[in-house]
């Protein structure tokens, strides 16, 4: 599926229509040859979004089938629709809430980086790294899975509890 998406040059085309919908926005007459430049931040803020939903719309068939089809006949299903549909806007609202503040902040760095960006950039997604995985133990992975402690004593497996 990526080679096709990348192969007809689609993230290009999305990139001019990004482009085409912020100058919609600004009131821009859309029949004119070239369109002007306003902001590489916002177009690329456009384009992540409407790259998400893209993707999503593309691969979602997929999903369906893998976690509906597939995994029910092996008994390894325990999702509805219902809670599948949550996840996903689940997923729009965490892109939305962390992606683009976070793209917001990359392209502000390389921005007024000059010559050493890189370096900001580096210690940017080193930080972004940090924050990712205490973000996603403590707030994201509850927010989407249901914890259980594990029983005392486990039917299958007696003794090994003690063991380790």
């Amino acid at each position: 599926m990526n080679v096709m998406i990348w192969g007809w040059g689609m993230p290009a085309s999305l990139w001019y229509f990004s482009g085409s919908v912020l100058a919609y926005l600004n009131g821009v007459d859309l029949t004119e040859q070239i369109l002007p430049y306003f902001n590489d931040t916002l177009q690329g803020a456009i384009f992540l979004i409407m790259q998400h939903f893209l993707s999503a719309a593309m691969n979602k068939g997929f999903e369906l089938f893998e976690i509906f089809d597939i995994r029910e006949r092996h008994g390894m299903n325990k999702m509805t629709i219902g809670l599948f549909a949550m996840d996903e806007v689940k997923n729009t609202g965490l892109l939305i809430l962390l992606g683009l503040p976070g793209y917001w902040l990359f392209m502000f760095l390389i921005k007024i980086g000059g010559k050493v960006f890189y370096i900001l950039i580096l210690i940017f997604t080193i930080c972004a790294l940090v924050l990712y995985k205490y973000l996603n133990t403590n707030f994201i992975a509850p927010w989407f899975n249901k914890f259980e402690e594990l029983p005392s004593k486990l039917p299958g497996l007696p003794g090994l509890r003690e063991e380790i």
